[in-house]
Protein backbone atom coordinates (compact mmCIF):
# COMPACT_ATOMS: atom_id res chain seq x y z
CA UNK A 1 0.00 0.00 0.00
CA UNK A 2 0.96 3.50 -0.55
CA UNK A 3 2.16 5.23 2.96
CA UNK A 4 2.03 8.98 2.77
CA UNK A 5 -0.62 9.73 0.29
CA UNK A 6 1.19 9.65 -3.45
CA UNK A 7 4.02 8.48 -2.01
CA UNK A 8 5.73 5.04 -1.08
CA UNK A 9 5.83 3.99 2.39
CA UNK A 10 9.27 4.59 3.78
CA UNK A 11 11.75 1.41 4.07
CA UNK A 12 14.97 2.29 5.95
CA UNK A 13 16.96 -0.41 4.08
CA UNK A 14 16.30 0.64 0.15
CA UNK A 15 16.14 4.51 0.32
CA UNK A 16 17.82 6.13 -2.78
CA UNK A 17 15.83 9.82 -2.52
CA UNK A 18 17.53 13.66 -3.08
CA UNK A 19 17.14 16.20 -0.66
CA UNK A 20 16.43 19.29 -1.95
CA UNK A 21 15.86 23.43 -0.04
CA UNK A 22 18.54 22.42 2.36
CA UNK A 23 19.34 25.31 4.95
CA UNK A 24 22.31 26.07 6.94
CA UNK A 25 22.16 25.72 10.54
CA UNK A 26 25.08 26.20 11.84
CA UNK A 27 27.47 28.52 9.36
CA UNK A 28 30.10 25.07 9.36
CA UNK A 29 30.20 21.64 9.72
CA UNK A 30 31.62 21.24 12.93
CA UNK A 31 31.78 17.58 13.15
CA UNK A 32 29.30 16.06 15.75
CA UNK A 33 31.43 14.31 18.96
CA UNK A 34 31.04 10.85 20.00
CA UNK A 35 30.21 10.43 23.36
CA UNK A 36 29.37 6.66 24.29
CA UNK A 37 29.76 3.55 22.27
CA UNK A 38 28.47 -0.13 23.44
CA UNK A 39 29.10 -3.20 21.92
CA UNK A 40 25.69 -4.88 20.45
CA UNK A 41 24.34 -8.11 18.48
CA UNK A 42 28.35 -7.81 17.21
CA UNK A 43 28.09 -4.99 16.29
CA UNK A 44 28.85 -1.14 17.87
CA UNK A 45 26.98 1.63 18.49
CA UNK A 46 27.94 4.98 19.33
CA UNK A 47 25.75 8.07 20.59
CA UNK A 48 26.66 11.29 19.18
CA UNK A 49 26.32 14.88 20.56
CA UNK A 50 25.27 17.29 17.82
CA UNK A 51 25.35 21.43 18.48
CA UNK A 52 23.37 22.78 15.84
CA UNK A 53 23.02 26.58 16.88
CA UNK A 54 21.36 26.92 19.64
CA UNK A 55 19.86 23.33 20.06
CA UNK A 56 21.64 20.11 21.67
CA UNK A 57 20.91 16.85 19.96
CA UNK A 58 22.11 13.47 21.77
CA UNK A 59 20.95 10.74 18.71
CA UNK A 60 22.24 7.28 17.68
CA UNK A 61 22.87 5.75 14.02
CA UNK A 62 21.84 2.29 13.69
CA UNK A 63 22.01 0.36 10.81
CA UNK A 64 18.60 -1.52 10.98
CA UNK A 65 20.57 -4.48 8.75
CA UNK A 66 22.72 -5.26 11.68
CA UNK A 67 20.41 -3.91 14.91
CA UNK A 68 16.86 -4.83 15.78
CA UNK A 69 14.31 -2.54 16.49
CA UNK A 70 11.07 -3.01 18.26
CA UNK A 71 8.19 -1.67 19.99
CA UNK A 72 7.45 -3.26 23.86
CA UNK A 73 4.72 -2.43 26.14
CA UNK A 74 4.63 -1.75 29.90
CA UNK A 75 4.58 -5.28 32.14
CA UNK A 76 3.45 -2.76 34.98
CA UNK A 77 0.53 -1.48 36.03
CA UNK A 78 1.35 2.25 36.47
CA UNK A 79 3.94 2.28 33.60
CA UNK A 80 7.61 1.83 32.87
CA UNK A 81 10.64 4.17 33.29
CA UNK A 82 13.08 3.36 30.21
CA UNK A 83 15.65 2.44 32.64
CA UNK A 84 13.24 -0.61 33.83
CA UNK A 85 12.26 -1.07 29.75
CA UNK A 86 16.06 -1.50 29.07
CA UNK A 87 16.44 -3.83 31.94
CA UNK A 88 12.92 -5.78 31.24
CA UNK A 89 14.50 -7.06 27.67
CA UNK A 90 18.04 -6.84 28.07
CA UNK A 91 18.40 -4.18 25.65
CA UNK A 92 21.36 -2.48 24.47
CA UNK A 93 18.78 0.65 24.27
CA UNK A 94 15.28 1.92 25.53
CA UNK A 95 13.36 4.69 23.63
CA UNK A 96 10.44 6.49 24.23
CA UNK A 97 7.52 5.03 22.31
CA UNK A 98 5.04 7.89 21.09
CA UNK A 99 2.49 10.28 23.05
CA UNK A 100 1.10 9.67 26.24
CA UNK A 101 -3.10 10.05 26.44
CA UNK A 102 -2.91 10.08 29.96
CA UNK A 103 -0.03 10.02 32.87
CA UNK A 104 -1.99 7.92 35.68
CA UNK A 105 -2.13 5.04 33.94
CA UNK A 106 -0.06 5.86 31.43
CA UNK A 107 -1.97 4.83 27.90
CA UNK A 108 -0.80 5.96 24.63
CA UNK A 109 -2.40 8.51 22.05
CA UNK A 110 -3.49 6.60 18.82
CA UNK A 111 -2.57 3.46 17.57
CA UNK A 112 -0.43 0.68 19.16
CA UNK A 113 0.68 -3.04 17.53
CA UNK A 114 3.21 -5.28 19.11
CA UNK A 115 4.07 -8.50 18.15
CA UNK A 116 1.51 -8.26 15.55
CA UNK A 117 -1.48 -7.84 18.17
CA UNK A 118 -3.69 -4.25 18.14
CA UNK A 119 -3.64 -3.13 21.30
CA UNK A 120 -5.07 0.36 21.22
CA UNK A 121 -7.17 2.18 18.45
CA UNK A 122 -6.06 4.29 15.04
CA UNK A 123 -6.94 8.31 15.40
CA UNK A 124 -7.17 9.14 11.67
CA UNK A 125 -7.90 12.86 11.57
CA UNK A 126 -5.78 14.26 14.36
CA UNK A 127 -3.63 16.81 12.54
CA UNK A 128 -0.68 16.31 15.25
CA UNK A 129 -0.17 12.14 15.43
CA UNK A 130 -0.88 11.78 11.61
CA UNK A 131 1.68 9.06 10.72
CA UNK A 132 2.24 5.36 11.88
CA UNK A 133 5.59 4.28 12.12
CA UNK A 134 6.61 0.29 11.76
CA UNK A 135 8.68 -1.98 12.38
CA UNK A 136 8.98 -5.22 11.00
CA UNK A 137 11.03 -7.96 9.78
CA UNK A 138 11.01 -8.53 6.17
CA UNK A 139 13.89 -8.30 3.94
CA UNK A 140 17.59 -9.78 4.10
CA UNK A 141 18.24 -7.41 7.06
CA UNK A 142 17.26 -7.32 10.82
CA UNK A 143 14.42 -4.47 10.86
CA UNK A 144 12.66 -2.73 8.09
CA UNK A 145 10.76 0.74 9.23
CA UNK A 146 8.42 2.02 7.75
CA UNK A 147 6.26 4.97 7.45
CA UNK A 148 2.46 4.95 6.76
CA UNK A 149 -0.18 8.02 6.73
CA UNK A 150 -2.54 7.84 9.53
CA UNK A 151 -5.55 8.77 7.65
CA UNK A 152 -5.23 5.97 4.62
CA UNK A 153 -3.34 3.40 7.02
CA UNK A 154 -3.99 -0.32 6.95
CA UNK A 155 -2.99 -2.27 9.75
CA UNK A 156 -3.01 -5.77 7.43
CA UNK A 157 -0.14 -4.15 5.36
CA UNK A 158 1.48 -2.88 8.49
CA UNK A 159 5.26 -4.40 10.48
CA UNK A 160 4.78 -6.54 13.44
CA UNK A 161 4.84 -3.39 15.66
CA UNK A 162 3.60 -0.10 15.03
CA UNK A 163 3.25 2.95 17.18
CA UNK A 164 0.67 6.01 16.02
CA UNK A 165 3.37 9.30 15.95
CA UNK A 166 3.80 12.55 14.54
CA UNK A 167 3.99 15.69 13.38
CA UNK A 168 5.70 13.91 9.60
CA UNK A 169 8.65 16.57 9.35
CA UNK A 170 9.98 15.45 6.16
CA UNK A 171 9.31 12.85 3.74
CA UNK A 172 10.80 11.25 0.48
CA UNK A 173 13.60 14.19 1.64
CA UNK A 174 10.97 17.16 1.29
CA UNK A 175 9.41 19.17 4.56
CA UNK A 176 5.83 19.39 3.92
CA UNK A 177 4.10 19.79 7.45
CA UNK A 178 2.83 23.50 8.07
CA UNK A 179 4.43 24.75 10.85
CA UNK A 180 3.13 28.07 10.64
CA UNK A 181 -0.60 27.50 11.68
CA UNK A 182 -1.91 29.75 14.51
CA UNK A 183 -4.86 27.90 14.89
CA UNK A 184 -6.15 26.24 18.44
CA UNK A 185 -5.06 22.92 16.45
CA UNK A 186 -1.65 23.61 16.30
CA UNK A 187 -0.57 22.42 20.06
CA UNK A 188 2.91 21.56 18.89
CA UNK A 189 3.68 25.48 19.02
CA UNK A 190 6.73 26.55 21.36
CA UNK A 191 10.12 25.27 22.31
CA UNK A 192 10.32 21.77 23.90
CA UNK A 193 12.66 18.90 24.70
CA UNK A 194 11.74 16.42 21.30
CA UNK A 195 11.99 12.84 20.63
CA UNK A 196 12.46 11.79 16.97
CA UNK A 197 13.06 9.18 14.26
CA UNK A 198 14.96 9.72 11.21
CA UNK A 199 16.36 8.22 8.04
CA UNK A 200 18.95 9.48 6.43
CA UNK A 201 20.39 9.20 2.60
CA UNK A 202 22.19 6.11 3.50
CA UNK A 203 19.26 4.14 5.12
CA UNK A 204 20.83 4.51 8.75
CA UNK A 205 17.75 4.84 11.21
CA UNK A 206 18.17 7.96 13.41
CA UNK A 207 17.04 8.25 16.89
CA UNK A 208 17.04 11.25 19.08
CA UNK A 209 16.49 13.73 21.91
CA UNK A 210 17.31 17.28 21.87
CA UNK A 211 17.43 19.65 24.04
CA UNK A 212 14.36 22.76 24.20
CA UNK A 213 13.87 24.09 20.43
CA UNK A 214 10.86 24.66 17.80
CA UNK A 215 9.63 22.52 15.64
CA UNK A 216 10.63 24.71 12.93
CA UNK A 217 14.21 25.11 13.83
CA UNK A 218 14.58 21.03 14.75
CA UNK A 219 13.22 20.45 11.45
CA UNK A 220 16.12 22.39 9.76
CA UNK A 221 18.44 20.92 11.33
CA UNK A 222 17.24 17.05 10.45
CA UNK A 223 16.94 18.03 6.99
CA UNK A 224 20.00 20.40 6.43
CA UNK A 225 23.19 18.41 4.53
CA UNK A 226 25.59 17.15 7.04
CA UNK A 227 28.18 19.61 5.57
CA UNK A 228 25.99 22.57 6.93
CA UNK A 229 25.41 20.55 10.17
CA UNK A 230 22.40 18.74 9.73
CA UNK A 231 21.49 15.02 9.32
CA UNK A 232 20.13 14.92 5.86
CA UNK A 233 17.32 13.46 6.46
CA UNK A 234 15.19 11.77 4.11
CA UNK A 235 12.22 10.85 6.52
CA UNK A 236 11.60 12.27 9.93
CA UNK A 237 8.76 11.98 12.79
CA UNK A 238 7.94 13.16 15.97
CA UNK A 239 7.83 10.33 18.90
CA UNK A 240 7.24 12.33 21.45
CA UNK A 241 8.05 15.78 24.04
CA UNK A 242 9.01 17.54 27.03
CA UNK A 243 8.50 14.98 30.02
CA UNK A 244 8.20 11.68 27.88
CA UNK A 245 11.28 12.48 25.34
CA UNK A 246 14.47 10.27 26.34
CA UNK A 247 16.41 7.25 25.77
CA UNK A 248 18.38 5.39 27.78
CA UNK A 249 21.52 3.48 26.74
CA UNK A 250 23.16 0.45 28.53
CA UNK A 251 26.77 1.26 30.03
CA UNK A 252 27.63 1.21 33.78
CA UNK A 253 24.91 2.41 35.58
CA UNK A 254 23.23 3.60 32.51
CA UNK A 255 22.97 6.49 30.15
CA UNK A 256 20.72 8.81 30.11
CA UNK A 257 19.37 11.56 28.13
CA UNK A 258 16.13 13.30 27.92
CA UNK A 259 13.73 12.60 30.77
CA UNK A 260 13.95 8.76 31.17
CA UNK A 261 11.71 8.13 35.08
CA UNK A 262 8.60 9.10 33.44
CA UNK A 263 6.19 6.34 33.40
CA UNK A 264 5.55 5.21 30.11
CA UNK A 265 3.11 2.86 28.38
CA UNK A 266 5.72 1.40 25.47
CA UNK A 267 8.81 1.93 24.60
CA UNK A 268 11.37 1.52 21.26
CA UNK A 269 13.87 -1.20 22.36
CA UNK A 270 16.73 -1.62 20.05
CA UNK A 271 18.86 -5.14 20.45
CA UNK A 272 16.71 -7.06 22.92
CA UNK A 273 18.71 -9.83 23.95
CA UNK A 274 14.89 -11.98 24.10
CA UNK A 275 14.65 -10.87 20.69
CA UNK A 276 17.70 -11.64 19.27
CA UNK A 277 17.47 -15.03 20.64
CA UNK A 278 14.00 -15.35 18.57
CA UNK A 279 14.82 -14.95 15.32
Amino acid sequence: MDGIPGLRAWRAVAIGLGLSGAISVCGHGRADQPIHSVASNDSELKVWLKAAGPVIISYLEIDPARHRLDLTTTIRQGGSSLREFLSDETATVAFTGGYLKSFSPPRPTGYLRIDGVDLNGLVRDDPIVNAILCFGREGPGLTSVSLFAAKTFRSEDAGEDCVQAGPLLIAEGRVGYDLTRRDSGNRLSGEFERAFLAINRQGQVLLGVSSAVSLMLLRHVLSAPTTEGGFDAQAAVILSGATTAGMEVRGGLGYAFGTVSTPLADAIIVDSAVRLNQR
